[in-house]
């Protein structure tokens, strides 16, 4: 009798099928990616976010950032400056003319809870602790042999995401509001500037490729839990 793989074969990089799908993972990502990084879908004029942001900065004194955007982010403005911007609104006065729907504001009062679940170290002590009392209560070896994949993938994970930030270096939120941009500042070892990849959608990730190894069946809610932690930095505008 055949012993059952740790990973399905439609997960395993090192079989066909697994790798074929993990291709196909990577163009997509790496395709919405750039789009939502480089490609200005959102008109700067008649927009509610940009014209509460420059009010923003009107009201601002000596702290005050650049005084306007330059001239070709102007033209456009991408998905992830935008998102920025709409999380932004949340700071104001809900009696500003372009101030944050209320729905708004309460999906950002339930990220600042949920945000810090998806933590790197949170993230792999849970995965650590599961896998320690897989190994004390003697649970099935599959199950021992999934949690400790997990607790390893996500340790290389967090690893190379903290190369690539370091490579790319790219500017945090607060860059695009005190600075007007969104910048790459390579080979940067400044905090400001290692915004991706993300730490907690890294880890948020981790945690729902465990889950999905465990409980296949629920693959829809895992996705679902392991987005809103990943969107959670977006609505905290961090």
């Amino acid at each position: 009798m055949s012993q059952e793989p740790a990973i399905p074969t439609g997960l395993d990089p090192m079989h066909p099928r697994g790798l074929r799908h993990w291709m196909i993972i990577w163009v997509v990502v790496s395709t919405t990616i750039a789009f939502c990084m480089f490609l200005p879908i959102f008109s700067s004029s008649d927009n509610a976010a940009f014209r509460a942001y420059q009010a923003h900065i009107d009201k601002q004194t000596d702290q005050a950032p650049s005084p306007s955007w330059p001239e070709k982010a102007l033209q456009g403005i991408t998905f992830d400056s935008q998102m920025i911007l709409e999380a932004r609104r949340c700071w104001d006065d809900p009696s500003e003319p372009d101030a944050a729907s209320p729905a708004m504001r309460q999906l950002r009062y339930l990220a600042r809870y949920s945000t810090h679940l998806a933590r790197g170290e949170t993230t792999l002590a849970v995965l650590l602790l599961i896998w320690l009392f897989s190994r004390y209560r003697k649970l099935d070896l599959k199950i021992q042999r999934r949690m400790l994949a997990g607790f390893l993938g996500l340790g290389v994970a967090s690893v190379l995401a903290t190369c690539v930030k370091f490579l790319v270096g790219r500017g945090r939120p607060n860059e695009l509001l005190w600075r007007g941009r969104l910048h790459w500042d390579w080979f940067a070892f400044d905090h400001n500037h290692h915004s991706f990849p993300s730490g907690h959608a890294t880890a948020s990730g981790a945690l729902v490729m465990v889950l999905c190894l465990l409980y296949p069946r629920g693959w829809p809610i895992w996705l679902a839990v392991g987005l809103w932690l990943a969107a959670t930095r977006v609505l905290m505008a961090e």
